[in-house]
């Protein structure tokens, strides 16, 4: 998940495609990517595309 949004770093983060992509509701992707991250799947998408 992470590699995807690097990868796509440019690309509109789309969290229910993201949340499909790991088979986890939208709340659980956010919560587990905070958790392990620190950062909102978007907040980290940011501080990659500043990098």
């Amino acid at each position: 998940m992470i590699t995807k949004i690097k990868d796509d770093f440019a690309e509109k983060l789309d969290i229910p495609d993201l949340a499909k992509l790991v088979s986890m509701s939208e709340s659980s992707l956010y919560h587990n990517f905070k958790k392990i991250t620190t950062m909102s799947p978007l907040q980290f998408q940011k501080n990659t595309s500043v990098a």
